[in-house]
């Protein structure tokens, strides 16, 4: 056996008791790739193609025999295939010269007529028309392609047009073209929406595209546009080592501003009048993008409103906008002690009875409550209690009802499982209308008389029902997910636990993945997989995610692979959450530790002598930081695509869960507390990184250096932040690095994934 290089602590007579990490390990660990396991998971997911605006809807499904495409008739609880795919085939292969099988129609925006008889698709790149009952395909005339930055009114009659920075309105029915604006520019944009991770290449002398943005109101009468200033906007750069063509590397270079920064990209807002062209200055002050732009109209065109935030994320103001004249008035004004939550932002008006909906953690826990739209005063609570709600999928406004998704409502559930309820406007008789233990996705009719119910666990592959919108009874039992070819394959569904965390009080959960050959009676090394971003989780909860992971095929080699959601992510309360506000350094790492130990006092195969970690962007923060202020129990860490220090990440994400720039920055940089890292260390980055930005990896790696560390470094050419993570070249290199110091074991000598 090769002798361990790095970690003393490590118990060798513990590792010799059985081999791990052999090419025979390697092999089986590839069988359990996301990307092979899929194959062998039929029936996965329903997902409904709603027909004409009812309830008949169509879906595709991989199944035994292939691709089966599915008809549903709600009201009679009829599901059936769609067609005969050995007709279709017979028919298309006889009009292409193509050899298709049956199951194997590449079918492309499937959709069929209200009265069920003719089906379109498309393969490749050409429509079809197809009727079961004539027999009849034909290939259908090209339609009209969408043209790129345009927007149709909501009556259909008129059409918004951005070019080169300013508006035109094209009249349909008259075939004519108007200019609304000629004064825009790279300072003045109208509607100029930039995409934060457009890289251009410089040698190529290429330019920025935009998209536009405008918001049109419910009658077709006004449009708010958001205009773009840029002339203070600044830039990340990037070297392509590998250009497409040429020795010299290209310059690459993206929008970004980073936290603290003033030099930003600022927005104000113009309401236009479509019928006379005036445009009018929205009295707003100029806002940096990254605090909100999203427009809400008033359904009866009247007002409109919107939601911005300030710079540290502490507040958020709710401003309506009158469109007659510009004029603003503060309607909602909420502040908090740490972060108001982004990604829970929620706001409905209701014109009609002069109220708003509005989503807020303002009692401790993400909830609705309804507010005087004149007044801006609250007017009842209406969800209560220690559970989060997570979206709102529909109001009833007729009959005053709200149905949502929240988590956390049912004690002796997963508190993270997602469940459907629908309650009044005044939070009376809310109602549970997915009782199934598991985690649920729900699909409404475009009629609201049904909805698609999808809902697993780790344990329990996916199950797909059509219910009723009034009470969630059944109708029809749709699809279970065939998992018996994953059985057999060896396959071990993870396990789900939960312990105390560090304040001796909180439930902490996790998911645990084991080796397809496990062996109770051998020792093994252990791996914590880690995300500790604020804004979610990293414990699977569906069957597809527990499935089709990084975790399941690294834990083939050998280790025990542990998820834990500590202190300070998402989807609990408020308190919760907030236990990362300025401390993202954190990284839930004391309950991790705790949830790795008292696991291993369950379980004595659990070798906490030898823990590794990894993780990519936050949990490639995460993997360094560990080794920084927990170097005692981790010993190996690779560590992908992670921001080092947040003053060099986008701003709003740092901003938002760090506030604004202080002290408390450095404090939690891994670049300035690199003289503290110990133990075993690979750090990997794509050159192409467009999100964190690979000058992340370098300055750590430059400070290492300066500290006369070892470390390894992997740098993968034409790689971006996501191309980066299911590169294979890069999880073999992570598989070896964790196989070599954490087993000892001499490695397959360039594994080739199969």
């Amino acid at each position: 056996m090769k002798q361990l290089k790095l970690i003393p602590i490590i118990c060798l007579t513990a590792v010799s008791s059985f081999s791990q990490g052999k090419l025979k390990d390697y092999e089986n660990a590839s069988k359990f790739m996301g990307y092979n396991l899929s194959k062998l998971y039929y029936n996965q997911y329903v997902s409904p193609n709603w027909i004409a605006g009812g309830s008949n809807f169509l879906y595709t499904m991989n199944t035994r025999k292939g691709k089966e495409y599915f008809l549903v008739n709600s009201k009679n609880k009829k599901q059936q295939n769609a067609f005969s795919q050995e007709e279709l085939s017979v028919l298309f292969n006889e009009r292409t010269g193509s050899t298709y099988k049956p199951y194997d129609l590449p079918l492309k925006d499937l959709s069929v007529t209200e009265k069920l008889q003719e089906f379109t698709f498309s393969i490749d790149t050409i429509s079809w028309s197809y009727n079961p009952k004539t027999k009849d395909l034909h290939q259908k005339n090209k339609e009209t392609v969408t043209v790129p930055n345009t927007q149709l009114s909501p009556d259909k009659t008129k059409r918004l047009i951005w070019k080169n920075h300013n508006l035109q309105m094209e009249d349909i029915a008259a075939h004519t073209v108007i200019d609304l604006t000629k004064d825009g520019s790279l300072s003045k944009g109208y509607g100029s929406l930039g995409d934060w991770y457009e890289v251009i290449d410089n040698s190529k002398k290429e330019e920025y595209t935009y998209s536009l943005e405008a918001y049109w109101s419910d009658d077709s009468k006004k449009i708010i546009v958001p205009i773009y200033n840029r002339s203070k906007t600044l830039y990340m750069n990037m070297l392509q080592w590998k250009p497409d063509e040429g020795l010299r590397p290209h310059l690459m270079s993206y929008e970004r501003a980073m936290p603290g920064e003033t030099d930003l990209t600022t927005v104000s807002y113009c309401i236009i009048d479509v019928l006379t062209g005036k445009i009018t200055e929205v009295e707003l002050p100029s806002l940096p993008e990254f605090l909100g732009t999203y427009v809400y109209w008033a359904g009866d065109s009247k007002k409109a409103y919107r939601v911005e935030y300030e710079r540290g994320y502490t507040a958020r103001r709710v401003i309506e906008i009158d469109p007659e004249n510009g004029r603003t008035k503060l309607l909602l004004n909420e502040r908090a002690k740490t972060s108001v939550d982004v990604a829970m932002e929620y706001f409905q008006p209701i014109p009609a009875t002069n109220e708003f909906i509005w989503m807020s953690e303002q009692d401790g826990w993400n909830h609705l409550f309804l507010y005087d739209l004149i007044s801006g005063e609250i007017k009842n609570t209406i969800t209560l209690g220690k559970y989060v709600v997570r979206s709102v999928e529909w109001v009833d406004l007729p009959n005053r009802k709200i149905y949502f998704m929240a988590c956390g409502k049912n004690e002796n559930e997963d508190p993270y499982f997602k469940k459907f309820y629908v309650v009044n406007f005044d939070g009376s008789s809310l109602q549970e209308l997915t009782p199934e233990n598991a985690d649920h996705a729900v699909a409404i009719s475009p009629d609201h008389l049904y909805f698609v119910d999808n809902y697993s666990r780790i344990d329990q592959p996916n199950i797909a029902s059509l219910k009723k919108m009034k009470d969630g009874s059944e109708q029809l039992h749709l699809a279970k997910g065939d998992i018996s070819d994953l059985i057999a394959l060896g396959w071990n569904a993870p396990e789900s636990f939960h312990v105390k965390g560090r304040d001796g009080k909180t439930d902490i959960y996790g998911v645990i993945f084991r080796p397809s050959n496990f062996d109770p009676n051998k020792k093994y090394p252990i791996i914590d997989g880690t995300y500790s971003g604020p804004h979610n989780i990293r414990s699977p909860k569906t069957f597809r995610k527990g499935l089709m992971n990084d975790d399941v095929p690294l834990a083939q080699l050998g280790f025990i692979v542990m998820n834990i959601d500590g202190l300070g992510s998402a989807f609990r309360s408020k308190e919760f959450r907030s236990n990362s506000w300025k401390n993202l350094g954190d990284i839930g790492a004391p309950d991790h530790i705790i949830a790795i130990k008292e696991m291993a006092k369950k379980y004595p195969y659990m070798d906490t002598t030898r823990v590794g970690i990894y993780g990519h962007s936050a949990g490639g923060y995460d993997a360094v930081r560990a080794l920084i202020t927990h170097p005692e129990f981790y010993k190996v860490s690779v560590s992908s695509a992670g921001c080092h220090d947040l003053k060099i990440d986008k701003v709003w994400w740092p901003e938002h869960h760090m506030g604004l720039v202080g002290p408390h920055y450095d404090e939690q940089s891994n670049i300035v507390n690199a003289s503290k890292i110990k133990g075993k260390l690979l750090l990997v980055h794509g050159d192409l990184d467009n999100n964190v930005n690979p000058v992340a990896s370098l300055r750590l790696v430059a400070e290492m250096i300066k500290n006369n560390l070892d470390f390894d470094l992997l740098i993968v050419p034409g790689h971006d932040h996501y191309t980066l993570y299911n590169d294979k070249y890069f999880i073999r290199k992570r598989w070896d690095y964790f196989v070599e110091n954490l087993m000892g074991e001499e490695l397959p000598k360039e594994f080739h994934f199969k």
